[in-house]
């Protein structure tokens, strides 16, 4: 009896010694050699767009992590970033990877995202000139399908600018949070709370806080059943 449990003792040791050495190998030498520079040039290829990733590594707990994203501004707005997230992680399965090559994500967390919305004097908003262009290259080139049935947003920042000369105005969110998920058919429920001022560091008084939830149809595009509760 203490034999066998030696002996499993052992294995399971040994089954977590290669599993401990299969993601330091992955941490050390492939996320960041391979996968991280594929990933910016890819995005930015998509997005017109620099993307810039500080760093991409494999959690036992948190699973795939994804660090100091970067989306760079259009220089007719700023030398800001458009976009910056602190970290984005989930869990990838692995039965629908290797049987049915489709990249499941049952949650996708966002942490800390910061960025900015600036409508110029003409009405042209900065986020208008972000092109998403689709890769053309053949199907065989892309076999994996990407599923994120949830997407959970945390403690985001952003500052909204419209530059009209004869009215402009700024506000300021912040401690924004956003809960996404996909139901059918084909509908995304959406529900946001956020505090709002007229710019960072404002006084306690200028704070508004607001709840806003609705549903975002795929097919139509429109967003409907939209409910806005405002707490002064």
């Amino acid at each position: 009896m203490r034999r066998l449990f030696k002996r499993s003792l052992l294995l399971i040791c040994a089954v977590a010694g290669v599993g401990l050495l299969g993601i330091v190998t992955v941490n050390q030498f492939v996320l960041p050699i391979r996968v991280r520079g594929w990933a910016e040039s890819s995005l930015t290829q998509a997005l017109g767009r620099r993307v810039t990733i500080g760093r991409i590594r494999l959690n036992p707990w948190h699973g795939v992590m994804i660090e100091d994203v970067t989306v760079a501004e259009d220089a007719r707005y700023g030398k800001g970033p458009f976009l910056h997230v602190e970290r984005i992680s989930g869990q990838i399965l692995v039965l629908p990877l290797l049987r049915q090559r489709q990249i499941i994500i049952p949650i996708l967390w966002i942490i800390h995202p910061r960025g900015q919305l600036i409508q110029d004097p003409n009405g042209l908003w900065n986020s208008q000139t972000v092109q998403w262009r689709a890769s053309t290259g053949k199907a065989a080139s892309r076999p994996f399908r990407l599923l994120v049935p949830k997407i959970m947003l945390t403690d985001g920042e952003l500052n909204v600018q419209l530059q009209k000369p004869d009215h402009p105005l700024s506000v300021y969110l912040e401690d924004l949070h956003l809960q996404a998920s996909i139901s059918l058919p084909a509908q995304i429920g959406w529900f946001l709370t956020a505090r709002f001022s007229p710019h960072p560091n404002s006084p306690p008084e200028l704070y508004c806080a607001t709840r806003i939830h609705g549903t975002y149809d795929l097919k139509t595009k429109i967003i409907h059943n939209v409910d806005v509760v405002e707490d002064m």
